[in-house]
């Protein structure tokens, strides 16, 4: 009956309380500064390997690092543990009061990793400065504005936010009205691949991300359609990623058959996603919207050419022509003349290549990373 029904927060504060389980940590070692990082989850996506690169910057600088989420996937904690990267989990991860927190020791320094964990991030900030560091799209803050804005504003004082691109920051400054402290981009290492297969005589091309709209996979198969016939045999197309949308995946898969040059590939882990990279001349990163782009780090790594919609806040590090492409967001017609002047400049993209790896060292190296976070927890 009605009176039999409890709150989830009640009802998980009253079950038996579940321990940490914990990998490559056992305490916290005196003498040296110590960082918490909180993140919603573990695994080979943008949010999770961002934060677990902030931890290995931080460990550079000689510091303690501890990564706490409530799930995980198991492949993805075995090798960043093989690392040395210290990892905790519980599941009511987002009920925990600060007393079971505490059960990991007192850190000099907590990071709150995305707009999803701002809520425990408010509930340190009762009591010291915490950083904040954004990565998310407006539909993020659509669903949590009318709980985080009254909690935002009240400990904004103890709140450092760090978006990681002026594309983040804009979304934050829409939503809350609060500035943010300073831009934090992410870094990744640097695993660069020798390169496989490249400028054959047919053009490469990969497309990276879950089967979204936001993502523009449907622009791409739009573009080619503005190639001719000549062009279009010149390509190699390849889609890479999750479904998300059954239907938008559905139309995706539809359409691609009648292209004989396209194939639409699931999900691949990081090893094997940076491999298929390396194999590839051209990436295209067709993201409606994005505050950053991982794969297009990750391509420029590999000194690789990538076409970007401007609507990615990585579309600022890439200086059309030069170390890359640039389109207008959501114009097929301009992603189409993208690719023939590829087709048309080829002897051009392994020197753009090479400025798009340049790009990479000097700003999202883990070395970078760790100036950065130095600055930022000194302005703590």
């Amino acid at each position: 009956d009605a009176k039999s029904i409890c709150d989830y927060k009640t009802f998980f504060k009253n079950i038996q309380p579940v321990d940490w389980i914990k990998y490559n940590f056992n305490g916290l070692e005196s003498g040296r500064k110590s960082v918490l990082i909180v993140t919603p989850d573990l695994g080979y996506h943008g949010g999770s390997l961002a934060a677990t690169y902030a931890g290995m910057a931080l460990m550079n600088l000689g510091m303690q690092v501890v990564i706490v989420a409530p799930t995980c996937n198991q492949l993805f904690i075995e090798e960043m543990s093989e690392k040395r990267i210290s990892f905790a989990m519980i599941p009511e991860f987002m009920l925990l009061d600060m007393q079971r927190y505490s059960e990991l020791g007192e850190f000099d320094y907590y990071l709150f990793n995305t707009v999803i964990m701002a809520d425990l991030a408010c509930m340190f900030a009762k009591k010291r400065k915490v950083i904040l560091w954004l990565h998310e799209s407006p539909q993020e803050y659509d669903c949590r504005l009318e709980r985080l804005e009254p909690l935002i504003r009240e400990w904004s004082e103890n709140i450092l936010v760090c978006p990681v691109s002026e594309v983040a920051a804009r979304v934050w400054k829409h939503y809350m009205q609060i500035d943010v402290a300073q831009i934090l981009e992410y870094a990744i290492p640097d695993e660069m691949i020798e390169h496989k297969n490249v400028l054959g005589q047919r053009l490469r091309l990969c497309v990276v991300g879950s089967f979204v709209r936001e993502k523009g996979q449907d622009l791409v198969l739009e573009a080619l359609d503005f190639l001719d016939e000549e062009e279009q045999k010149m390509l190699l197309v390849s889609f890479v990623g999750k479904e998300i949308q059954n239907a938008y995946y559905a139309g995706i898969r539809e359409r691609v058959k009648k292209y004989p040059a396209v194939s639409v590939y699931g999900e691949k882990d990081r090893h094997s996603l940076l491999d298929m990279i390396s194999c590839q001349d051209i990436i295209v990163v067709s993201s409606r919207y994005e505050t950053m782009s991982l794969v297009a780090t990750e391509a420029m790594m590999m000194g690789k050419v990538c076409i970007i919609s401007d609507g990615a806040g990585m579309a600022k590090y890439v200086d059309d022509l030069h170390n890359g492409l640039v389109f207008s967001n959501g114009s097929a017609v301009e992603l189409a003349e993208k690719l023939k002047w590829c087709l048309a400049n080829r002897s051009k993209l392994e020197l753009m290549g090479k400025e798009a790896r340049e790009t990479y060292l000097s700003n999202f190296t883990i070395a970078r990373l760790a100036v950065r976070l130095k600055e930022v927890l000194n302005n703590l």
